[in-house]
């Protein structure tokens, strides 16, 4: 399930489509409410990526296919060790 937000023109670079299963819980801190005119007065880059660097193998796996072996890779991108995803072996050499 994913939602689409109607975002100000000014950040209409930020995509505006949220999965939910990306969310999480967030418990947040009054102090860190940024009011709406403050928002307002920020600029967001249309090319403002998040670049995220393989930092860790945590495991290794060879898949069997119908008439191939393919191998596989469990990696920690960035220093979130919750997010680590099976890649393939050559398109980690790749990256």
């Amino acid at each position: 399930m994913a939602y689409r937000v109607k975002l100000p023109k000014n950040i209409s670079g930020v995509h505006n489509v949220f999965h939910v299963s990306h969310l999480r819980k967030c418990l947040h801190d009054t102090a860190e409410v940024v009011e709406p005119g403050i928002l307002e007065e920020k600029e967001v880059e249309r090319e403002a990526t998040v670049r995220r660097v393989p930092t860790r193998i945590l495991g290794s796996e060879i898949r069997k296919l119908r008439n191939k072996e393919l191998k596989l890779l469990k990696v920690q991108w960035g220093d979130n060790p919750e997010y680590a995803i099976w890649e393939t072996k050559d398109k980690i050499r790749a990256s």
